[in-house]
């Protein structure tokens, strides 16, 4: 008796076929893994820079805060976290504070700031005792080593360098 073999796979080559499958989606996880930490630093660094640009803004505007009273703002910051304020300084029982939390993997290396804090003139939105030596912040990406440097210069803008 004769015996019919029907087109198709084997076992074996099903198995082989997925092997490989699975050994190039992992090379691909691994080399796009970076990029997307990279991605989350760079991300977190731009909410930075446009919190800094909004109270200068409101610095420059003298906007009434909570208090009623036109005060300077200014930005907080510790390692994990920074903090948006109102007033000639901070103070961490003000109601009126704004916190914003970094993700798990990305802190605050240095803090080159007097007292860990940048504050704005009312009216002109230049930094309050601007000195070159101290008008940085350092943010680090744990998990990859990654840092990208926020600098500030007089007129308050900050500037990004990776």
């Amino acid at each position: 008796m004769k015996r019919l073999r029907l087109p198709g796979f084997t076992y074996v080559e099903l198995m082989m076929v997925l092997g490989i499958m699975g050994v190039l989606l992992s090379l691909s996880i691994l080399s796009v893994g970076p990029l997307i930490a990279k991605t989350t630093l760079k991300a977190q660094a731009q909410v930075l820079l446009a919190d800094i640009a909004s109270m200068q803004l409101k610095s420059m505007r003298r906007e009434q805060g909570g208090t009623g009273q036109t005060t300077p703002y200014g930005i907080y910051f510790e390692a994990g976290k920074y903090v948006l304020f109102q007033g000639a300084t901070y103070s961490p029982t003000d109601q009126e504070n704004y916190e914003v939390l970094l993700s798990d993997d990305v802190r605050f290396s240095s803090i080159l700031l007097p007292n860990s804090s940048i504050l704005f003139e009312r009216g002109s939105g230049t930094v309050v005792g601007y000195a070159a030596a101290t008008s940085s912040v350092i943010m680090t990406q744990l998990s990859t080593g990654t840092s990208m440097v926020i600098q500030f210069n007089q007129n308050g803008i900050a500037e990004l360098f990776e």
